[in-house]
């Protein structure tokens, strides 16, 4: 996350040819993601993820928000530090 968010699932309420993208752009993410290697390999910003994604900021928090079922905190974090977590001491030490 470029910046520290609480995220909502997408409500039913929710209406538009937009939400039928969403799980789409949220897969393409993912992919793109999980395809990273180690963090130390990692240099990517998150404006340069949201280029080779084709997305803008706005439909990456939505594509998120189509994977939630809860509400979740998503802390600031940058590409490179994708496999950090908040239960490895080590990392958030350092």
């Amino acid at each position: 996350m470029p910046r520290t968010v609480n995220l909502t699932p997408v409500s039913d309420s929710d209406q538009g040819n937009e939400n039928k993208s969403r799980p789409v752009l949220y897969e393409r993410m993912k992919e793109y993601l999980d395809g990273l290697k180690l963090a130390e390999e990692v240099t990517t910003t998150f404006e340069e993820m949201f280029q080779v994604l084709d997305m803008i900021e706005d439909q990456y928090m939505k594509a998120i928000r189509c994977s939630l079922k809860t509400d979740k905190l998503f802390l600031k974090r940058s590409p490179s530090e994708i496999r950090a977590n908040a239960y490895n001491k080590l990392l958030v030490e350092t």
